[in-house]
């Protein structure tokens, strides 16, 4: 509520928090003292409604960078998360579930 009161209209607040939907989100929630709780892209998108921002948009932090190793670690990340994507697209019909240890997000005013 306090970062949308500061905004000027068409503003945004980016932010980057933990992702409890990823298979790896208690170990990266409890990494850190001072997480107090984590998100889901749908759980992230309606707490920033709930305050007041207009539209949300939420993005996978996956391994990049400049370098042939950040990019190397980029590519095993896609073909290593694909068996899991399949697997959640089958439970969920969900297909493009965000499922890094965290998030990534961009919340309009």
């Amino acid at each position: 509520k306090k970062a949308h009161r500061c905004l000027m209209p068409n503003g945004y607040l980016v932010g980057h928090v933990p992702n409890g939907f990823s298979i790896w989100g208690s170990a990266i929630f409890w990494s850190d003292a001072t997480h107090e709780t984590a998100f889901t892209e749908e759980s992230l998108t309606q707490w920033c409604k709930i305050v007041g921002f207009s539209r949300v948009e939420v993005w996978e932090d996956y391994p990049m960078g400049p370098r042939l190793k950040d990019k190397l670690r980029k590519v095993l990340w896609k073909i290593g998360s694909f068996p899991f994507r399949i697997l959640l697209a089958a439970e969920t019909g969900k297909i493009n579930s965000k499922i890094t240890m965290n998030l990534f997000f961009k919340a309009y005013y």
